[in-house]
């Protein structure tokens, strides 16, 4: 009897062990890693005022409006952006002044672990004028005026040079205000305007605010920089410039010592995430592409036309 009741446990036991497998840890979502650390790279550029705190009757800086997206590529503070996202901070003709332009961030060191309020006492003001600034690449070097602290924790990007794949897992981490959301999608492939450098397409669109932020893979190295969201034919995409030409930028940024800061192309008819068109020297393909997309930064679809030949512009298929 004593036998047959331990075979009939033995049975049960091994029963349970069948119905019950072991438990195995999910694995992590991709992207979520790269996401939290990317946070620890980027920026909001902001325009912000001088108020006085009611309580300790100190002066603070509120931010009034998020001008786009930066990322630090140094540890002293050094950052790029898109050009034209310094552009309309110094735009004189604004409907919105920005009295004093910098970058907020966080005091807990991770924008992952804390919104930030409106009123920061980590404003990091940067001279827009003596940025770096390459008008056809739209991209601007800056750097704040003064040390960043060390509470902030912050880490330049990586950046990856290879030409990724139609189809590899991309995203982007942007402000909108002062919140970074990320958005995450794949390269929907690569597109070469005449007489202009190339550039990357997402397909998920940017928003008022991502100008300037970085395209990222899983590993969370840096391949890009967002700088236009489609708009009609284009829509539900976003296009930047490839990490390769940022880092040639950084290069001749660094090794320059005499001159404008302001690079002086021959090429203009397409500035950029702007698509600021000059109808002499736009090809039909350049004038087409502009159609579809629009500036991202200050929320506000502005849709670049020629003067001229408005119609025929809207008529050009994508």
């Amino acid at each position: 009897m004593r036998a047959i009741f331990c075979t009939l446990v033995a049975f049960f036991a091994c029963g349970c062990a069948a119905r019950n497998p072991p438990t195995t840890k999910s694995p992590t979502p991709l992207f979520v890693k790269a996401i939290q650390t990317i946070k620890h790279s980027i920026i909001p550029i902001a325009c912000g005022q001088a108020v006085l705190d009611s309580e300790t009757k100190e002066q603070k800086i509120q931010v009034i409006l998020v001008e786009g997206t930066g990322f630090f590529v140094a540890i002293d503070g050094t950052f790029v952006t898109a050009d034209h996202v310094i552009e309309g901070a110094l735009n004189p003709t604004s409907q919105i002044p920005c009295p004093r332009i910098g970058f907020t961030l966080p005091e807990s060191g991770g924008w992952d672990t804390e919104l930030p309020p409106t009123f920061r006492p980590d404003f990091y003001e940067f001279d827009a004028g003596a940025c770096k600034r390459d008008k056809l690449l739209d991209v601007a070097q800056c750097r704040s005026k003064r040390a960043i602290d060390r509470v902030h924790n912050i880490a330049p990007v990586t950046f990856e040079d290879a030409i990724q794949p139609d189809g590899t897992p991309v995203a982007f981490t942007a402000f909108q205000h002062q919140i970074p959301f990320s958005s995450i999608g794949n390269v929907s492939g690569y597109a070469t305007p005449q007489n202009g450098p190339q550039e990357i397409i997402m397909d998920k669109p940017g928003w008022p605010g991502a100008s300037g932020s970085p395209f990222y893979l899983a590993n969370g190295r840096v391949i890009g920089m967002l700088q236009l969201s489609g708009t009609r034919q284009g829509s539900g995409q976003a296009m930047g410039r490839p990490s390769r030409f940022i880092k040639d930028f950084l290069r001749d940024a660094r090794s320059q010592r005499e001159g404008s800061t302001i690079a002086d192309r021959s090429f203009t008819a397409v500035h950029g995430w702007n698509v600021r068109l000059h109808t002499p020297v736009c090809s039909e393909r350049d004038r087409a592409k502009a159609s579809a997309f629009s500036e991202v930064t200050r929320g506000i679809d502005l849709r670049m036309q020629p003067h001229a030949e408005k119609s025929e512009v809207d008529q050009v298929p994508w």
